[in-house]
């Protein structure tokens, strides 16, 4: 079946049967969200997707066009959602400590809630390669947006400094990386059965974050 043809029938199963349409879309997506969870986007393949809800593989093609266009579907939106987030809470009027709270719990709650787990294997996969072609445009979008939430956060620590309420050991743009990258780690190790909540673990990364782990020294004057 040529491209066009089959494009023609995606539109038109569509918009014929719309709920159906996309009651099975958000299902082949949660079934690609567990594949690439478990064994990369690499080693899924579209047959992988198809077997685990009982499908052919040719059947995957009425819903989507490429295993990348599926991971872009599982991902993107989910990435999107995050950064609009980040950029609201650096706006917002509170104090810069809990705008770096606020910023980590959501986060957390993305990761291990409301996008569970397509952040998690968005996080484990590198977008630039698993482009189908050099200067894929959504490759550079999700780049761009990589950027927007690490000048989300580095405005935080830099309003912070301003208001005298931090005093930062390193330049901001390290501090900003060494804060995203404390919890983009976590899709290594977080198991949603662990002993600490998200919420928890969320606190104490935050805790860290601004107060760090040693006791100040002793006032010897």
């Amino acid at each position: 079946m040529s491209s066009t043809n089959l494009g023609r029938r995606r539109s038109t199963a569509r918009n014929e049967a719309a709920p159906n349409y996309q009651a099975r879309r958000d299902e082949i997506i949660a079934a690609a969200g567990q594949a690439f969870l478990a064994k990369g986007y690499r080693a899924t393949s579209f047959r992988d997707i198809a077997a685990s809800i009982g499908v052919d593989r040719a059947s995957l093609y009425y819903y989507f066009e490429s295993k990348h266009d599926l991971f872009r579907a599982a991902t993107g939106a989910a990435f999107a959602r995050n950064i609009e987030e980040a950029e609201e809470i650096a706006r917002a009027d509170r104090s810069p400590s809990q705008r770096i709270t606020d910023i980590v719990r959501r986060l957390f709650e993305s990761y291990t809630a409301r996008d569970y787990p397509y952040m998690f294997i968005f996080l484990q996969e590198d977008v630039n390669q698993i482009s189908e072609h050099a200067g894929d445009p959504w490759a550079r979008e999700m780049n761009e947006l990589s950027r927007r939430y690490e000048r989300a956060v580095m405005a935080i620590l830099v309003d912070g400094v301003e208001r005298g309420e931090f005093e930062l050991a390193g330049p901001p743009h390290v501090l900003t990386k060494a804060l995203i990258g404390m919890t983009n780690w976590t899709h290594r190790w977080y198991r949603a059965d662990g002993p600490l909540s998200a919420d928890e673990i969320a606190n104490t990364f935050a805790s860290t974050f601004l107060h760090g782990i040693a006791r100040p020294p002793e006032d010897t004057q």
